[in-house]
């Protein structure tokens, strides 16, 4: 409105400097006419104008009564979103309240869970250590303990005084001992013949002193007849008296020692017959010990023989048996790498979640000047959902709880609460 005004003032005077300027430059009986056309032209021009207002004041109030509606209905809205946004901002401020809450929760906790975790961290790089050092301590060992037992086994099964060398050795004493048994056979053998040969002379002996001794006897009986004779004969027999005389006696003293030769016979073969029986019952013997130890050389160099071979097997044995527990050591100690990947993964994460708590650290401290928080009620928490999951005393001590005294103080609370409870 005021725009269309300036622009008719505008246009106004510029037909008044153009009707000016033509005054000027008309002549003098043209002037009423050219005011009368000026006249009109304005007048024109203001009729027009304040059509065109009128119009534009019509648009104008359509326009701005359209704006009204539309500005009422965006003002109903803008009172329905304003309560849905009160609405939002409340449950906003509950959720950020409980959000609050739980990171007060979780920041005290950050603490616990830190401590807890540098704990696992520090027994777990305290036991791998410990264990590995055991461990090669043991491979080592192992492997010293490993190639003794092979070196004594191979001294045993291998080089001269090797068991095979004396199972060797055991044979050919065997062997040594086969004649010696022969030899004492035969040596029986002929002790037994000439046992028989002894015999058989002792009874021709004894044959022969029966011979003498009947001879004697029968001298004895002829010297007899020659002394009747002789006495029948008067002095004519006496020489023959005496010839029979020391016949007689000859024929007694050859019964004599007929009888004592019988008699030291009988003793000689009763002697040597205990002899030979008792050479033959040690001989007897020897054969029975020299065949029982060629018997027991035979069981025992079998039975080394079949521990050697043993022995050999064993060697092998201890040989896998080695390389396995070098294998299994070996994978003990990959698995404890594992271990220390857990203990190195375990310290990413608390890297993290410091630098996490760096992060929310200044929005949560203006937070917390706005609103005061009462960390002690959150720790008395944090221990209340920790107790029910602690059980190694190393983590009641994270806490800066005494486990002793906890244990002690639940006990007597849970025999007070078992007491009289009486129903109403």
């Amino acid at each position: 409105m005021q725009t269309k005004t300036i622009t008719i003032i505008f246009c106004a005077l510029a037909l008044i400097g153009s009707l000016f300027s033509i005054i000027l430059e008309t002549p003098v009986f043209m002037y009423p006419t050219a005011f009368m056309i000026f006249a009109t032209l304005l007048l024109l021009i203001l009729k027009k104008s304040l059509l065109d207002e009128k119009r534009e004041e019509e648009k104008e109030s359509n326009h701005k009564d359209r704006e009204n509606i539309e500005l009422k209905k965006q003002i109903d809205n803008l009172e329905v979103r304003i309560e849905t946004i009160e609405k939002e901002k409340l449950d906003y401020q509950e959720k950020l309240h409980s959000i609050f809450n739980n990171f007060q929760l979780f920041k005290h906790s950050s603490p616990v869970m830190e401590n807890l975790s540098r704990l696992v961290i520090d027994k777990s790089e305290a036991s791998v250590n410990q264990t590995t050092e055991s461990i090669f301590a043991i491979a080592e060992t192992s492997k010293e303990v490993g190639e003794n037992i092979q070196q004594m086994l191979n001294e045993l099964s291998k080089g001269e005084k090797s068991l095979t060398e004396t199972v060797k050795k055991l044979l050919e004493e065997v062997k040594h001992q086969e004649p010696l048994i022969k030899d004492y056979i035969s040596i029986s053998k002929s002790y037994n013949q000439d046992m028989k040969i002894i015999e058989q002379t002792v009874k021709t002996i004894n044959e022969f002193t029966s011979t003498i001794t009947d001879l004697s006897e029968r001298t004895g009986i002829l010297a007899i007849n020659a002394s009747i004779e002789t006495a029948r004969g008067g002095e004519r027999g006496k020489g023959f008296s005496v010839i029979a005389e020391e016949v007689q006696k000859l024929a007694a003293h050859s019964k004599e020692i007929a009888t004592q030769i019988n008699q030291r016979i009988l003793l000689t073969a009763e002697k040597v017959d205990e002899s030979f029986e008792k050479n033959s019952n040690y001989i007897q013997k020897s054969i029975s010990m020299l065949e029982t130890s060629r018997d027991s050389l035979k069981s025992i160099s079998s039975l080394l023989d079949s521990q050697v071979n043993m022995i050999v097997g064993s060697v092998e044995e201890s040989r896998k048996l080695s390389g396995t527990l070098t294998d299994r050591l070996n994978n003990l100690i990959v698995s404890f790498q594992y271990q220390d990947i857990t203990r190195r993964v375990l310290e990413h994460m608390l890297e993290i979640l410091e630098e996490i708590k760096m992060t929310c650290k200044l929005i949560f401290d203006k937070m917390e000047k706005e609103s005061p928080v009462d960390s002690t009620r959150y720790k008395e928490r944090i221990k209340e959902i920790a107790v029910k999951y602690l059980t190694v005393r190393e983590e009641w001590d994270v806490l800066g709880i005494d486990f002793d005294e906890y244990r002690e103080a639940e006990t007597t609370r849970r025999v007070a609460f078992k007491g009289d409870v009486t129903l109403f």
